[in-house]
């Protein structure tokens, strides 16, 4: 079982003893497998990862979330009113703001207990001509 103090200390001493340039990969209990570049944050029962983002099989691009459903909240304006509308504006614009900073990159939020293996590879050799192909 992985814990926090796997993605705090171990982790970073397998990529050490593989090579500082490692593959790293997090394989979870649905069949998923993450490709991790980074841990954002390590905490109690769950990690933060910046995975690169997976290629979609059908080559589309994935569905962006849209916010929270609309939600009466506390203090906000009351609903036709000129002030609901600019705040309606307002979440308008903010949504349509990309919430990553790469389009490579995604961030993970992972349940130790979703981890089933974490993998280390070294990177793949760059491979000169190949027999066959000419080169």
């Amino acid at each position: 079982m992985f814990d926090s103090e796997y993605f705090r200390t171990i982790l970073d001493a397998d990529v050490e003893a593989t090579d500082p340039n490692a593959a790293v990969e997090v394989h979870l209990m649905n069949g998923h497998t993450l490709r991790v570049s980074s841990v954002l944050s390590v905490h109690s029962e769950y990690v933060t990862l910046e995975v690169y983002r997976a290629p979609r099989a059908d080559g589309g691009h994935p569905a962006r979330w849209q916010g929270t459903a609309a939600v009466e909240q506390v203090g906000r304006a009351a609903t036709g009113s000129p002030a609901a509308e600019k705040e309606k504006e307002a979440d308008k614009e903010e949504s349509a703001t990309p919430r990553t900073g790469s389009s490579e990159m995604l961030r993970a939020v992972v349940s130790y207990a979703g981890i089933v293996a974490v993998t280390v590879a070294p990177p793949r050799a760059e491979t000169g001509s190949r027999v066959g192909f000419g080169g």
